[in-house]
């Protein structure tokens, strides 16, 4: 079963916070609200914003409260030491005086004054980002700055990027510029960078140990050194997220990084990526993702396929949507294959381009095309008996191209999906050692684990999406474990294709999910979950990059509690407990459901969670968002946490709409439809474009409630109202909407 994520919150406890504004003594009296220049001074107009936006914060101002920007002596406020986004809070004769660097710095300055009153805590004095982020870096005892950076002067470019990085990040961390030397140095103190030929490396992996006084760095010769510097300035420095690619150093008075230390780890697969292509047109408070050159990234691992044979034409054609090319191994569209693949890599080759593993060119994708219809001639329908399944044609066609061009250019891969049909493996066939498969669970159960332990048989296509393949968990778990029969090297491809404002979250089966694949033997995860404008999908990814590397070590559900905790943190801020309880009656929701398609794109918003459970909860829910927007700690966090009430908020209307229509209650009516406008605005402040949103079946908000709900609610209010009772009549305009669309 699973385990809830909450592990000491209680849920009445984070009610009651939602109502704590407003409980301290106060400058204003119920009689005479509060008004920001009654308790609030300003030095500039800069400043007069915060002064309002505190105002409207709080019920309750208990202080009188001086808003400033940059240096002033008159409150000697000195602002100089301090990073754009630093402020500080304290007390001067008795008044309260908050200052920030920059707009940004007072801006987070006023929501911890605000947090603090919440919490009914003594304002005192509290500075943010002032000075270094580390005040004091100590390498077995000797301050950083005494420290050499040395590496070897036979190298590639991506010891040249760990170098530059390690030294660039220490700088930013403590001020410090570390020299470097190639080769070795006479310094007393050092940190080597080192790469080694370690099979238990492979190509990323790292350990970094004490040795002779020195602290060493030592990586597989493609990436660990690399990776070594982001781990160890995140397991030592406390600095998050370089290994996702993003960059959150917490602020650290003392770090002493002891004699004797020794920590190594190899991620979980030799691939891994969380695919999330449009991240930044939603986030614009995503950081600048660390980017390595191919080059510099020893060119990556090796990817998985993506329907190579439609996107590159190896054998002339374009097969789209309604065919396959003939994958008969003995047939004459190999022949043409097999000459197209040598041209391309003869070309190369003459172009100077390296070729091979960890090479300019890898592989060779020859994947289907994305559909299920199958080439007919007599060979593949004679395979295919063969091996009980249409990925006998499709292997066989591999490994014959995999001898032959690896006869030219050793180690280059040739990539195929297991798809469609083609999921299920053959019976008598064993895959070269040179052909890579990407297990691809369309159709998959995003709900269950997806061992399938959670799953029951195949359900009734009319309550699961029948428009799209529905494969049983238990199924993919078969299959899977078949093709890592017949292949040595298989990458599995879940989906989590969230797709509109109706989310759903697999928080609760990462874990088991990734610790199924590691322990199947898979070499490669690549989880297409590429939208990201809803729910919590940056946590999502933030988690399973992590994992890919604790999963080195022993790494329980505890930890990986834990692990969720800090990361939605980091993302939330002070407003974390609050998003928590929402998660817990979220996943809930979830657990009295069925089994729910991997593809949620659909633009009925159709939801996939138990109605009933979630109407009862969805009131709490939003009171839990709307508070931790308000306690989010800078204008990033609020925005992330205005992301995820989309889903709360629409969840709540998608639930009450169709009681206060059977109940003919007006004024209910009215209170929902003011809140679905309130969602609007919220929609198209967080970047949504309302005429047209989502990846692939593009979505649109309607522009009133009973609109909304009649277009993309009406067809399921029955089945999840429950007692079987008719549907009412849809209102006129309605139908005449959908005679008009359909024409």
């Amino acid at each position: 079963m699973k385990n809830k994520i909450s592990l000491r919150r209680i849920l009445a406890f984070a009610l009651a916070s939602v109502m704590m504004v407003g409980g301290a003594s106060s400058c204003a009296t119920p009689d005479a609200p509060n008004k920001a220049s009654e308790c609030i001074t300003v030095t500039s107009s800069d400043g007069e914003k915060y002064a309002e936006w505190l105002t409207e914060r709080l019920d309750v101002i208990p202080d009188d409260v001086t808003l400033g920007i940059g240096d002033d002596e008159s409150y000697a406020v000195d602002m100089s030491n301090f990073e754009d986004d630093g402020y500080i809070l304290k007390r001067l004769g008795g008044d309260v005086i908050i200052f920030g660097k920059t707009e940004d710095g007072l801006d987070r300055g006023v929501r911890k004054y605000a947090n603090l009153i919440d919490l009914g805590e003594t304002v005192n004095y509290i500075t943010s980002h002032e000075g270094e982020r580390i005040e004091c870096l100590e390498v077995f005892g000797t301050d950083i700055s005494e420290y050499t950076v040395v590496y070897p002067e036979k190298r590639n470019a991506n010891m040249d990027f760990a170098v530059s990085e390690l030294v660039s990040l220490v700088e930013e961390a403590t001020g410090v510029t570390l020299p470097t030397a190639e080769g070795d140095c006479d310094s007393a103190h050092k940190i080597i960078l080192r790469q080694v030929e370690d099979p238990a490396l492979e190509d990323d992996g790292y350990r970094y140990f004490e040795e002779n006084g020195s602290l060493v760095i030592e990586g597989a010769v493609a990436r660990g050194c690399m990776n070594g510097v982001y781990r160890f300035l995140q397991k030592e420095c406390d600095w998050d997220g370089l290994i996702y690619g993003e960059s959150y150093l917490n602020e650290s008075d003392y770090i002493n990084i002891p004699e004797g230390i020794y920590k190594t780890e190899t991620p979980a697969f030799k691939y891994f990526c969380a695919y999330d292509n449009l991240s930044g047109d939603i986030d614009p408070y995503t950081t600048s993702r660390r980017t390595p050159t191919d080059a510099e990234n020893s060119y990556g691992a090796l990817e998985p396929a993506s329907h190579g044979m439609q996107n590159n034409r190896w054998d002339g054609y374009d097969h789209g949507t309604w065919s396959q090319a003939c994958y008969d191994p003995e047939g004459s569209s190999y022949e043409v294959v097999y000459d197209n693949v040598m041209k391309y890599l003869d070309k190369a080759a003459a172009e100077g381009k390296s070729i091979g593993q960890n090479c300019a060119i890898d592989s060779i994708d020859i994947a289907q095309a994305d559909n299920n219809f199958y080439c007919q001639c007599q060979g593949c329908m004679e395979i295919a008996a063969e091996e009980n399944s249409m990925s006998g044609p499709l292997l066989r066609f591999a490994n014959r191209l995999a001898e032959e061009v690896n006869a030219e250019y050793p180690g280059v891969a040739i990539l195929i999906y297991g798809y469609f049909a083609t999921k299920i493996p053959p019976t008598k066939t064993k895959a070269h050692d040179m052909v890579y498969v990407t297990f691809t669970p369309n159709g998959s159960c995003m709900n269950h684990f997806a061992d399938g332990s959670e799953c029951g048989e195949k359900p009734d296509p009319s309550t699961y999406d029948d428009y799209l393949i529905t494969d049983n968990n238990k199924n993919h778990d078969e299959w899977l474990r078949g093709w890592c029969d017949v292949a040595k090297n298989v990458y599995a491809r879940p989906y989590m294709l969230f797709n509109d404002i109706q989310e759903y979250t697999v928080i609760d089966v990462i874990y088991e999910d990734m610790m199924y694949y590691k322990e199947l033997g898979v070499v490669g995860v690549y989880y297409e979950t590429e939208y990201i404008g809803f729910g919590i999908k940056r946590v999502e990814h933030q988690l399973l990059n992590e994992m890919n590397w604790e999963m080195s070590g022993e790494f329980t559900k505890e930890d990986y509690n834990e692990l969720l905790k800090e990361i939605l943190y980091k993302e939330y801020g002070s407003g974390t407990d609050c998003i928590l309880e929402y998660i817990d009656m979220w996943i809930e929701s979830l657990d009295r459901y069925i089994c729910t398609n991997c593809w949620a794109m659909d633009k009925e918003k159709r939801p996939y969670y138990d109605f009933a459970y979630m109407r009862s909860m969805s009131p709490a829910a939003v009171e839990l968002i709307e508070k931790a927007i308000a306690m989010a700690d800078d204008s990033a966090k609020e925005h992330r946490v205005k992301i995820l009430s989309l889903t709360v908020i629409y969840q709540y209307l998608y639930t009450d709409y169709f009681h206060a229509y059977e109940a003919n209650d007006t004024e209910w009516l009215a209170k929902l439809e003011g809140e679905y406008q309130r969602l609007l605005v919220r929609m198209a402040e967080c970047g949504h474009d309302l005429d047209c949103y989502g990846w692939v079946l593009e979505s649109k908000m309607y522009p009133t409630l009973e609109e909304e709900m009649w277009r993309c609610g009406g067809a399921y209010r029955t089945e999840h109202m429950g007692g079987g009772k008719e549907l009412r009549p849809a209102p006129k305009w309605y139908t005449k909407l959908l005679e008009t669309e359909d024409n």
